[in-house]
């Protein structure tokens, strides 16, 4: 049974991992910006990537074959998400998806659109704005039989999502806070 301290430290934990998902900097095609919060043995992991990495375009799906994408490649993360970010199996670790959502307009270049020439703004009035990036974001919850505290968490995106090159890991719990840059699946964090 949680003490009710830790029910009022989850939930914090949880919205502060949330924030420094926005806080990680410019939309970079290739890398994936994974936030984990971790108390006791529940947990969440926030996945931040660019959308052109996951279905190798940035719009909202239009055509058929882009929607059998899109689906295609969320089933993908929803089925493998503990290889994804992959805890001990020892640990006893299961996932349920709280959200994904595949095209959201990035803002953090929204300074750097501002000063597109008036012919790639025009170019970009007949449909969607010349430049504009979307990302692909998605919400799990862990829950654990053990804590983490003393094992390793590896990753194991670019299995997945080749274009997917560099992951950028921030990790919070009650004993620990870090991050890490995982290059094509080497590198793990340690709790």
């Amino acid at each position: 049974m949680l003490s009710i301290m830790h029910k009022a430290i989850f939930p914090t934990l949880l919205s502060l991992i949330s924030g420094l998902a926005y806080a990680h900097g410019a939309h970079e095609h290739g890398t994936a910006k994974i936030d984990i919060a971790l108390q006791d043995t529940d947990g969440s992991i926030f996945i931040k990537v660019p959308s052109e990495s996951i279905y190798g375009f940035e719009h909202e799906a239009k055509s058929e074959a882009e929607k059998k994408k899109v689906s295609e490649a969320n089933n993908i993360l929803k089925k493998n998400i503990l290889e994804i970010v992959r805890f001990d199996p020892s640990l006893g670790c299961t996932a349920t998806e709280d959200k994904i959502t595949p095209f959201i307009a990035d803002t953090e270049d929204d300074d750097d659109n501002e000063h597109e020439s008036t012919s790639e703004k025009k170019h970009g009035e007949h449909g969607e704005k010349h430049g504009e990036h979307r990302d692909f974001q998605a919400e799990f919850k862990i829950k654990c039989k053990q804590t983490a505290v003393g094992s390793r968490i590896q990753f194991a995106f670019t299995t997945y999502f080749p274009k997917v090159q560099k992951i950028i890991v921030q990790l919070n719990s009650d004993k620990l806070q870090t991050s890490v840059t995982v290059s094509k699946n080497k590198g793990f964090i340690q709790l």
